[in-house]
């Protein structure tokens, strides 16, 4: 491991210069590449903008912090590129890790209801941080409401934007053998994203104090387990993610209701 920063900068510029003549390489050797779809391209562009404004404008001009709020929401709609269970983790660096929203309120709150209603996960999660936040700095259920909807827009018209002008360029580029190499790598990339959300959450259970008569250890075996059993079903049964989720959902309340037994 190299300890000194500047070792590590220019060693990751000398690594970025030559990804990047690598990729220059690449597309000259290929065919050449048809023109974007510009007009078509800055129209849609232009409909999603006005979208984000309707949704996020009454937030701008109300509550501190909401354009930081709108601007962190885009971005991890960027990084996600649409959100799915992966993006619940990319939440948690850019909400969580900068202190916007606190761990509690986010895996004991928003992650749990965010996995069990349905609907994107992108917009129930910057929905749900919206409303904790903006209730945080109004006071209000209103200002909550406000912020939540500013969540809302800026996760649908960031998705929507994005996909949409990347479906303009892939249209130019899917031929060549440089894209072909980059979808491999998006399922692994995604799958280790998910992995980590499940640490997180399995962590969060081994921190919880609710259970007088279990230990921390157990609960997070049973965690794990409960992981264990559900890829197994999936993998090898072939069992819908309906009957997966309905499963898991009946040992939860199961849990909760053992739990609320011992207490009383």
């Amino acid at each position: 491991m190299i300890a000194n920063p500047y070792a590590v900068l220019g060693i990751e510029a000398v690594m970025s210069f030559l990804s990047a003549m690598g990729l220059i390489r690449a597309i000259r050797s290929e065919q050449r590449m048809p023109g974007v779809k510009r007009r078509e391209m800055a129209k849609e562009l232009l409909i999603w903008f006005v979208f984000l404004l309707v949704f996020c404008l009454p937030s701008f001009l109300w509550i501190n912090g909401s354009v930081l709020f709108a601007g962190r929401g885009m971005l991890s709609s960027f990084m996600s590129f649409g959100g799915g269970d992966a993006y619940l983790t990319i939440a948690d660096g850019l909400f969580v890790g900068s202190g916007m929203i606190s761990e509690d309120i986010y895996y004991g709150q928003i992650a749990v209801v965010v996995n069990v209603l349905p609907g994107s996960v992108l917009c129930k999660t910057l929905a749900g941080i919206g409303y904790y936040f903006g209730f945080e700095k109004t006071g209000m259920v209103i200002g909550g409401l406000c912020l939540a909807a500013t969540g809302l827009g800026a996760g649908i018209a960031a998705s929507c934007g994005l996909y949409r002008a990347v479906g303009y360029v892939y249209q130019s580029i899917h031929s060549f053998s440089m894209v072909r190499i980059f979808e491999r790598w998006f399922r692994p990339i995604f799958a280790g994203l998910l992995i980590n959300l499940i640490l997180s959450l399995t962590v969060l259970s081994g921190k919880n104090d609710v259970w007088p008569e279990m230990t921390k250890s157990f609960l997070t075996l049973f965690t794990l387990l409960l992981a264990i059993v559900d890829f197994c079903l999936n993998r090898w049964r072939k069992v819908k993610p309906m009957w997966i989720l309905a499963v898991n959902l009946g040992v939860v309340l199961a849990a909760e209701f053992f739990k609320n037994f011992l207490v009383t």
